[in-house]
């Protein structure tokens, strides 16, 4: 990867402020850093936030900043994704501000064309990428929701998180003041997850959306036992959706498709990343969580069932599996995809 040293060739650009939230992410943090510091987009401030952790977090974090003066530092004690997130705004002295968690990583040019499309659109308050899921390895495993929606587009986000993810969003820093920044209360109330998603909203009802329809964000996505998560996860929809359904009535329809399509996305990435013998469990969880969501899981089930069984026979009949694909690194392997 291509790491210039910042120079001031640079001065002309308008200055954007990359937020990188950190806890424990020292197996990370060099790549994600690097990734931020090769973006074609010069003129950066790169804010870590160190949020306690008790890794080699900071030590990676200071190697990096001692190679490019752009990158600087900031520790604070353990609280929360948004907490960091929060402290890393305050302290940005750029006109728009763009987080990337630290096991992100970002296509050179997303900084650039993101740009482009704010400054075009004084009255843009947020602007999206599309993304790819990649592994341990940065090797790609999928592909997020494609969407399209710009301009006014507070309607699909309500039905849908159209960023997708907390690195995607270039955001107009003015406007996330207003907006109150990330809600570190859902941490207290024991519903984290959609502290972004709850921003978004907030944007898209304060001023446009705009979306580069190119998978220029990385999202790293990593084995885990989805079960453990589920209700925390519901909790934190439903009290978004509620919150902003409180300030924006009229926009319950759409709000309520919403629940509905999270329920079912929920439910497809807990069983694709759980045990069968899990499924009651998530299934009890879900019903006390949200009764759409149950529902969703009670649909899909026999989609679940015939995709294991389908597994099953392919491991019985290697003759007929479908020949794959090498695997691809991002963003070589999504840009044209």
């Amino acid at each position: 990867m291509d790491v210039r040293p910042f120079d001031n060739a640079a001065a002309g650009e308008t200055l954007v402020s990359a937020i990188v939230p950190a806890y424990n992410a020292a197996k990370t943090m060099a790549e994600t850093l690097q990734s931020v510091r090769a973006q074609t987009h010069r003129n950066l401030e790169i804010l870590v936030v160190d949020d306690g952790s008790e890794d080699e977090t900071v030590r990676v974090a200071e190697t990096q900043a001692a190679e490019d003066k752009r990158v600087r530092v900031i520790q604070q004690p353990n609280g929360g994704v948004a907490a960091a997130r929060n402290t890393g705004i305050r302290a940005a002295r750029g006109q728009f501000v763009a987080p990337i968690d630290s096991d992100d990583i970002w296509a050179p040019t997303k900084i650039a064309r993101q740009v482009e499309l704010m400054q075009a659109n004084p009255n843009a308050t947020l602007c999206y990428t599309w993304w790819a899921c990649i592994d341990q390895r940065g090797r790609v495993t999928g592909h997020g929701g494609r969407h399209t929606a710009h301009g006014d587009a507070l309607a699909d986000m309500c039905r849908t998180n159209l960023v997708g993810n907390g690195s995607g969003a270039m955001m107009r820093k003015d406007a996330v003041f207003a907006a109150g920044l990330y809600d570190s209360s859902l941490r207290e109330r024991c519903a984290q997850g959609c502290e972004d998603y709850k921003l978004y909203l907030a944007l898209a009802a304060a001023g446009d959306v705009e979306v580069v329809p190119e998978f220029l964000t990385g999202y790293r996505t990593l084995p885990d036992n989805m079960s453990s998560d589920v209700a925390q996860m519901c909790r934190s929809h439903l009290i978004v959706i509620e919150e902003f359904r409180a300030q924006h009535p009229h926009l319950s329809p759409y709000l309520d498709e919403g629940r509905r399509l999270f329920g079912r996305w929920l439910v497809m990435r807990a069983l694709r990343q759980m045990r069968p013998e899990k499924v009651p469990e998530l299934f009890q969880t879900l019903a006390r969580e949200d009764r759409d969501a149950a529902i969703a899981l009670a649909a899909a089930m026999p989609v679940f069932v015939a995709r294991r069984a389908a597994s099953r026979v392919r491991r019985l009949f290697p003759a007929g599996r479908r020949r794959r694909r090498a695997p691809q690194t991002f963003p070589a392997g999504v840009i044209d995809a």
